[in-house]
């Protein structure tokens, strides 16, 4: 169990804030004793607050409860409060509360919590701190004591002011056992339990509602993806067949291909081959100025190839060549690196030899040095001796440093030996003046005690004189006289009052009348059980009557709700019916309107389907049309910019037209060359011969026609010169290139044409669509007004279906209270006797009012009983208050006497000591005399010894600097020999004339390789003039096999040209062209209904991605399990309420029967009277509440077998005497784990003899726990007798005392039995 160790107080309430007040708790009772007003409430404050946070009662939110800082003057006053508590594990926590009071204005303060911290060391030993809020503070506290915080409140720390609290209203009553039963946690936890559970059944209900939506929605969903897939489907065969007429277009769009291939190879064989001349040409130049570029008189007899070997083997040498020259360059860079480098090494072995000469000079003036240091040495200290004249060695310089170290080890020496004797003088100054203090000290702590010897006994002698004076007053206020009268005549009252009434008498006739009620009490049980059992069955039959009228009234009422309802039901379902089948009529009704939207729905659906695959077509169609007449028109506009009307002329006539221009102007041009010649033939052979024959027709001509002959031929000649030559050709070129355009241009002719012919088709088609669209959207509208009246016939259906079910509901009800009705008259007895029933209730009147007569007897015997015993107290407390009055003031005459023997010991022990404290300060001053004059010895010693340990020192100093000096020199010596040196500087020399040798070696080598560089030079220069030449004769050769490949290609293009001019390719290519129109009309056809179909897929995915139908088959399956977890949950919860319910109910009863057997042991071994034989905590279940019990709470008193209610009828001392052992029975019960409990003023209100036994009982108690190490019993009581009961066993060897110092402060103080 949990104890708590040690309190400290500082700045609360009385207590000081500069000394606290400390308090170290005992093992098993700790007392603590002080007068009222003293501070001793305060300690139960403190420790209620440090472990509970919880302010003491009327302290004004703390700010009475800190020290008051207008009584110190100051603004701010701090409080403290720690408390040391060890765990039922063995570990201590220190708890520590800082807060401060400050006061603002002269009637404002602010109170403020400042820390609060929670201290404990680790496994390490170390401490270690934790800060925390007031309300985790709150909570860790009393988890580290192991009880709630109601026990620390309200058992084991209770303030004075609530002590009462078991006694207190019912309300505040149940309140405190509800907090020490934590049934306020219990409570909250079933009322969580309750409303969860209603929250649960509300989102079951909603989630139901849900469900039923959303099996809805999952089959439309389900519907709108069973479309898709058939869709889909259907678009994948269409897109297999669209795929065959694509392969098929492909198949012909490639034959196409290659005819107009063909078309366009003819023509670029024309085309080539007249580029091809034209490239002759341009070769033919070439060549002869390559011819030019060839060195003078060289004959090309090599072929091309060894050409090109010979340039590469040039172009090879050039290569290696140029590689030898950059290896020489590299190697020349390595010469001159080689050359820098070793003219550095030169340059730096020069500066070395400087230095070899400037060491070597430093040698001999060091050794000079120490020559001199070591002879001044030998002169000054005369301990060794040295040659006065010539050069010394470095054996010598050692010698003189050794001799040099051998004095300062004898000067440290000296030193050392100065010192120690220095130190024992001043060791043996410094212990005859402790010797001389110690003297000195203890006669001055004799005088001291001697004072304070001399203060007690005028503080005794002052309060000795005030007791007296308070005894003399007490005395003179008393009489003797008067108090033996007042005794004399309660004895003999006591005595009258025995004689006039005996109470055995009284006492045999309340038990007898208690037995007649016991006898009585046993009739009238029996009587009730038979009157119970018959008025049970009684109850039942008018029950049973009643629950027939309601039946009726339920009966009637459906059959009202039905008439009101009948006429709009009837309406609904379109045909008459009646209550007990409109269940079944509307059901079906209402399954037939689904059925017929679903059907229509379908219908709908179908026909959305196909309107859009008419949509789709219908757009395809129009875009193909679209397309066609786009063509159409680029087609045109094309013909428009070459100037070409296809409109009003037909190409293919013009083509012919201009094919024969062509072939007419071509036949002028090609006859003009054979003309000339065959002109100039017939005048030759005209003049030729001697007839003077015609070539033609050989008829001879005189010389008049052969002179017009000649004039004709001179005339044809004349038209067939160079410039009608000219015009032929530009004539002819003219028709060529038109009727190339025109050839050109027959591609656009055939499409234009195809396109021509189309337009009307798609035409047509699209009108035909168009009229199919409007009539399919007519018929569709028409079963959309089918299904709105449809579902507004649903609706009202819906709208009616809350009565139906109002009703079905009502009749259900009805047939289960009709069977339950059955169900009771069954298990009524059949033999219900009325006039024994009526006898029986006679009996227990009867009974029930002789009961009261006996209880009225007895209530007057114990009244009668009581007011005796009363009187009989009364007259036996004034007894024994007369007898102790007697008994004080003969005490007071005894103490007076003992006070004037007490002064005049007091002032006789004083008178003494003032004797021996003059003594003792004549003692003193020899001493302390003593002690000034050896402290002026000790300083002169201290002196001497310090200026002859300064000599000594400063001789050490000047022989260490003159070794430091020395050795020094002499280590340069060493360091710098002259045999070293001088090898050195003649190694260095050495090395330097090597490197100039291997200077001029590398200059020779520089400039061998730099003739090589040059021949190299000259030799590339040769090569590269020699591949100038090559390459012009490569270029040579190349131009002129260029030349003869280009003919070979003439002559190859011309026989091509000759062996394909017999095609007929504009037919064919016309008949592909249409061929492959039809087929693009089918695939468009097909692309349009693919495309209508996707449209519909996407509008069908779009209603599917509406929040209606989104996700919502996830969405059903999660709500079912929802609902299905939120119903075993609610089932889980309602188990668990129960068993709750259980185990509290079982707690409960079993806490209440512990307190209670603990209580009765306690009171019957503490209370010493007879009016009361045991008290007990009662507690009534109330009416159930959200699922819950309540418990009330009473404390009764109970004497034989009547039990009454505690409050309001005891006395104030039973009221204190049952409070605190109600609070015992509960540290018993509850603090298990806490073995702490304080009594603060346990014995107000009560008597001597329920003092007495209230020590004997808490003795007791203690007793029991003493084997107990962690049992802890806290008593805080002004009553001095109290004390000393208690203080009679050895639980406690002290106890503490709190009183008020000079300035009114609290202090604590321990003293011992």
């Amino acid at each position: 169990m949990s104890t708590i160790r040690k309190l400290r107080i500082q700045g609360i309430r009385s207590y000081s804030p500069e000394k606290p007040g400390t308090i170290e708790f005992f093992k098993p009772l700790t007392i603590i004793v002080g007068s009222n007003g003293s501070g001793k409430t305060t300690i139960i404050e403190a420790l209620k607050f440090v472990t509970t946070g919880e302010q003491p009662p009327l302290s004004d939110k703390g700010k009475s409860f800190v020290h008051d800082p207008k009584i110190r003057g100051v603004a701010v006053m701090k409080g403290r409060v720690k408390l040391a508590i060890e765990t039922m594990d063995d570990k201590v926590f220190v708890v520590s509360r800082i807060f401060q009071l400050t006061q603002k204005t002269k009637d404002k303060a602010e109170y403020k919590l400042l820390d609060s911290v929670i201290r404990t060391t680790d496994g390490s030993g170390q401490e270690k701190a934790i800060s925390h809020k007031c309300a985790e503070m709150d909570k860790q506290v009393p988890l580290l004591m192991g009880v709630s915080k109601a026990v620390l409140e309200n058992v084991i720390f209770c303030h004075q002011e609530d002590s009462n609290w078991p006694l207190s209203e019912s309300k505040n009553l149940k309140q405190k056992f509800d907090d020490i039963f934590s049934a306020t946690r219990w409570t909250k936890l079933q009322d969580s339990i309750y409303k969860k559970r209603k929250d649960i059944n509300s989102k079951i209900k909603a989630l139901t509602s849900e469900l039923d939506v959303l099996g809805n929605n999952l089959t439309t969903a389900q519907k709108i993806q069973n479309d898709i897939r058939k869709q889909t489907e259907e678009i994948q065969t269409r897109r297999k067949k669209k795929g065959r007429y694509e392969e098929f277009r492909t198949t012909q769009m490639g034959k196409l291909h290659e005819i107009m291939e063909i078309g366009s190879k003819l023509k670029e064989m024309r085309n080539d081959i007249t580029v091809f001349q034209r490239e002759l040409s341009n070769l033919i130049s070439a060549r002869d100025k390559a011819r030019e570029n060839l060195p003078g008189g060289v004959v090309i007899e090599e072929t091309l190839d060894n050409l090109e070997i010979a340039g590469e083997s040039v172009k090879k040498k050039i290569t290696r060549t140029e590689q030898k020259i950059e290896n020489s360059n590299t190697k020349l860079e390595e010469i001159r690196g080689n050359i820098e480098d070793f003219q550095k090494s030169s340059a730096s072995l020069n500066v070395e030899i400087g230095e070899a000469n400037a060491a070597e000079r430093r040698y001999q003036n060091d050794k000079k040095e120490c020559e001199r240091i070591a002879r001044r040495c030998a002169e000054k200290y005369r301990t060794f001796n040295i040659e006065r004249e010539g050069p010394l060695d470095e054996s010598k310089f050692d010698m003189v440093c050794q001799e040099l170290r051998k004095l300062d080890r004898d000067h440290v020496n000296q030193i050392m030996k100065h010192k120690e004797e220095a130190s024992r003088s001043d060791k043996e100054f410094e212990e005859t003046i402790a010797r001389l203090r110690s003297s000195v000290t203890r006669l001055e702590a004799n005088q001291r005690m001697y004072d304070d010897e001399k203060e007690k006994i005028d503080k005794n002698l002052r309060e000795l004189k005030e007791r007296k004076v308070i005894i003399t007053n007490k005395l003179n206020n008393r009489s003797d006289a008067d108090i033996n009268v007042k005794i004399q005549a309660a004895e003999e009252e006591l005595k009258d009052l025995s004689e006039e009434c005996d109470l055995n008498v009284l006492a045999e006739k309340i038990n007898e009348t208690q037995k007649r009620l016991k006898s009585n009490a046993a009739d009238l049980e029996i009587k009730k059980v038979e009157y119970r059992e018959m008025d049970c069955q009684n109850e039942s039959r008018k029950k049973i009557l009643f629950q027939e009228e309601l039946v009726k009234k339920s009966k009637q009422k459906i059959q009202e709700m039905f008439e009101s309802k009948r006429q709009s039901i009837e309406l609904a379902l379109g045909s008459s019916t009646s209550l007990s089948t409109v269940e079944e009529n509307f059901k079906r009704c209402c399954k037939n309107n689904q059925d017929s939207i679903d059907v229509n729905e379908e219908k709908i659906s179908l026909e959305d389907r196909t309107i859009s695959a008419k949509e789709g077509e219908l757009k395809t169609m129009k875009e193909q049309l679209r397309r066609i007449e786009d063509g159409i028109e680029k087609e045109l506009a094309l013909f428009k910019r070459k100037n070409v009307d296809v409109e009003n002329k037909n190409f293919d006539d013009v083509i012919s037209e201009l094919e024969r221009r062509h072939a007419h102007a071509r036949e002028q041009l090609e006859n003009w060359e054979p003309l000339t010649k065959a002109y100039s033939m017939f005048k030759k052979m005209a003049h030729k011969s001697k007839s003077h024959r015609c070539p033609l027709c050989k008829r001879g001509m005189d010389g008049a026609e052969l002179n017009k002959f000649d004039q004709t031929i001179q005339d044809s000649l004349a038209k067939l010169d160079n410039a009608n030559r000219q015009a032929f050709a530009d004539k002819e070129r003219k028709y060529r290139d038109q009727l190339s355009m025109f050839r050109q241009l027959s591609g656009n002719w055939a499409t234009y044409q195809s396109l021509v012919k189309q337009r009307p088709v798609f035409q047509n088609n699209v009108s035909k669509l168009e009229k199919e669209v409007l009539a399919m959207k007519s018929s569709h509208k028409r079963w959309l007004n089918l299904r709105d009246e449809l579902i507004g016939k649903k609706n009202d259906l819906n709208r009616l279906n809350a009565t139906v079910n109002d009703i079905k509901h009502m009749q259900t009800q009805v047939e289960q209270d009709s069977k339950q009705i059955d169900d009771e008259k069954a298990k009524l007895k059949s033999n219900f006797d009325v006039n024994k029933f009526n006898e029986i209730r006679d009996d227990i009147s009867r009974i029930e009012k002789k009961k009261e007569s006996f209880q009225s007897l007895q209530i007057e015997l114990i009244a009668k009983q009581q007011k005796y015993q009363s009187k009989r107290g009364k007259l036996q407390e004034e007894l024994r208050e007369y007898r102790k009055k007697k008994e004080d003031h003969e005490r007071l005459h005894l103490e007076l006497e003992s006070c004037d023997e007490a002064a005049a010991k007091q002032t006789e022990k004083k008178q003494e000591l003032d004797l021996k404290a003059e003594k003792s300060r004549q003692e003193i001053m020899p001493y302390t005399d003593r002690i000034r004059n050896m402290q002026h010895e000790r300083k002169k010693n201290k002196e001497k010894h310090q200026n002859h340990e300064k000599v000594l020192q400063m001789a050490r100093d000047k022989i260490q600097q003159e070794l430091r000096e020395l050795q020094r020199k002499t280590d340069s010596v060493k360091k710098h020999g002259a045999s070293s040196a001088r090898e050195r500087h003649q190694g260095l020399f050495t090395k330097k004339g090597k490197i100039e040798e291997k200077i001029r070696e590398e200059e020779g080598k520089r400039d061998d390789i730099g003739t090589q560089i040059e021949t190299f030079n000259k030799k590339l220069k040769a090569l590269k003039k020699k591949s100038v030449q090559i390459g012009a004769m490569i270029d040579y050769s190349k131009k002129q096999r260029s030349m003869l490949e280009k003919r070979k290609q003439i002559e190859d293009l011309q026989e091509q040209l000759k062996s394909k001019g017999g095609l007929n390719i504009g037919e064919s290519e016309e008949k592909l062209r249409e061929t492959i129109q039809n087929v693009q009309s089918k695939i468009d056809l097909i692309q349009g209904r693919i495309n209508a179909q996707q449209e519909q897929i996407q509008r069908f995915e779009a209603e599917l991605k509406t929040p209606r139908l989104k996700d919502v088959e996830e969405r059903h399956r999660k709500a079912m399990i929802e609902c299905h977890v939120y119903k075993i949950g609610l089932n889980d919860l309602e188990v668990y309420s129960r068993a709750l319910e259980k185990a509290l109910m079982e707690y409960h009863s079993a806490k209440m029967a512990e307190i209670n057997e603990v209580l009765r042991d306690y009171w019957q071994t503490t209370y010493c009277g007879h009016d009361i034989e045991e008290i007990q905590i009662r507690s009534n279940l109330t009416e159930e509440k959200r699922g819950r019990r309540q418990y009330n709470y009473r404390v009764i008193m109970k004497q034989r077998d009547t039990e009454l209610n505690m409050r309001g009828r005891c006395s104030a001392g039973q009221k204190v005497l049952a409070s605190i052992l109600i609070r015992l029975a509960l540290a018993e019960t509850f603090c298990t784990r806490c073995g702490v409990l304080a009594l603060d003023e346990p014995t107000t209100n009560l008597d001597q003899a329920n003092i007495r036994q209230l020590a004997k009982a808490l003795n007791q108690i203690i007793g029991k726990r003493a084997d107990q190490r962690n049992f802890q019993i806290i008593v805080i009581t002004h009553d001095e007798e109290f004390v000393e009961m208690l203080g009679q066993r050895d639980y406690c060897d002290y106890y503490y005392r709190v009183s008020k110092d000079e300035d009114q402060c609290s202090t604590i103080k321990q003293q011992p039995f």
